[in-house]
Parts: C-alpha cells; structure tokens; sequence
C-alpha cells in the first residue's frame, strides 16, 4: 500500500507558514511527503510516486482550504460551488491523477474547512452544501470505488504526525456520507441532486445512502403500479 501526502509550497519562504510546520511534523516518517507549489504540478508528483510505489491507496492533499476549495502552492486546486450541476473546478487535474491510484483509493482534503461551513456559521459541526458537493463531484470524476473526504473544522500542525494526518474522525466527512446529507428522501424535488446522486450511487451501489435511495425508487414503482 502506498501512502502520498502533498503539501503546498508557498511561493515566499516562511519557516513559520503552516504548511512548513506541517512538513515538519511528517518528515521521515511512514508517509511518502511531496511538495506542490502549483495545482498542475500535482499529477507529476502522483504518477512518480505511483510509478516508484505502487499505486497509491491513500493521497492526502493539504494547504489552505475553505467550504468547498482546496488549494495547492499558488492557486485554487479543487472548488465546488453550492449547485450540483456546475462543474467542479479543477476536473482536468482530477482525471489525469486517477490512473494512478488504487480503485478503492481514499482521498483527504486536509486544509481548513474543505467541507465545512462559512466562517459565520460554524457553530454548527456540520457539512456545508459547497463542501458536499466537492466531495461527490470529485469522487465522480476519480472514478471507480474511490471515496473522497473532506473537513468540518480547522487544522493545524497539531492534526499530524509521522503517519500523516490524524484528525479525529469528527474532522472527516466522506463522499458516501455525503449522500445522506440531506437525505435522498428530501433531495428528490430537485432534479439536479437527483442526478448527482444517482451517478455516485452507480459508482457506490453498497453505501446506506444508495440502499435507502434504491429502496425508496422501489417504492414509488410500486405505489405507481397499485
């Protein structure tokens, strides 16, 4: 199994910048570190590590982040609007790394916030409509089994050590949890979450998510026939 963790690079030196702390915290440790200064930078440094590795099972990618935005060294590597039928920015980027990691590979977005709420609302721990549609519209253009979590709070350097990220799991929500949030049951006047989620579902046919909703669409068949 291999594990990638990348870290951005700041254009400007700074030994105190979170991503330099972070490094530090994972030097030499069971992760294979890589630093990115700019988002298509990124598929180099999976393939090579792939390449050398094996392919990769866990990519963590960390750097500044908020609700619905990662990004890596010097700009914006994936950003979801609150809609679920705009396209995620960065798909370009998304599809050329996929090849390259296993197909049940989990991928972390590990900066602040990645799938949470606006600063204004974070009272609440809570998944935000941005971030929810981040994590299911890049687990779709990654393909296959491949799950794609993201954060709910801040984090620092204090949420790694030499094994990587280490958040507590109160920090992480998933792209299948991502399914119940809100569930399907309330999701179906809109035509375009309908979608989003029928295609991840085809992709993820085991999740509770897609068993309630393939249980409520036999339903309804019913219902209609009788």
């Amino acid at each position: 199994m291999t594990k990638l963790l990348v870290i951005g690079q700041p254009a400007a030196a700074d030994p105190n910048a979170i991503q330099e702390l972070v490094a530090n915290k994972v030097a030499n440790g069971r992760m294979i570190v890589a630093r990115c200064g700019r988002p298509d930078e990124l598929p180099a440094i999976v393939e090579g590590v792939s390449r050398a590795e094996g392919p990769i099972d866990t990519l963590e990618l960390f750097d500044h982040g908020g609700p619905g935005v990662l990004k890596m060294g010097s700009a914006t590597l994936f950003r979801s609007d609150a809609r679920p039928d705009t396209r995620l920015e960065g798909f370009e980027i998304a599809r050329r790394i996929a090849p390259f990691l296993t197909s049940n590979a989990q991928i972390r977005l590990v900066g602040c916030h990645t799938a949470g709420l606006a600063a204004d609302e974070r009272e609440a721990l809570v998944l935000g409509q941005e971030g929810r549609y981040l994590l299911l519209k890049l687990a779709l253009e990654l393909g296959a089994h491949r799950i794609v979590s993201g954060t709910i709070q801040a984090t620092d350097d204090d949420n790694f050590d030499r094994s990587g990220f280490i958040g507590d799991t109160a920090y992480l929500y998933s792209s299948l949890a991502a399914l119940d949030y809100p569930p399907p049951d309330e999701t179906r006047r809109d035509n375009s979450i309908a979608e989003l989620l029928k295609d991840y579902c085809a992709m993820t046919p085991d999740s509770i998510g897609c068993k309630r909703m393939a249980a409520t669409s036999r339903r309804r068949r019913s219902e209609s026939r009788s």
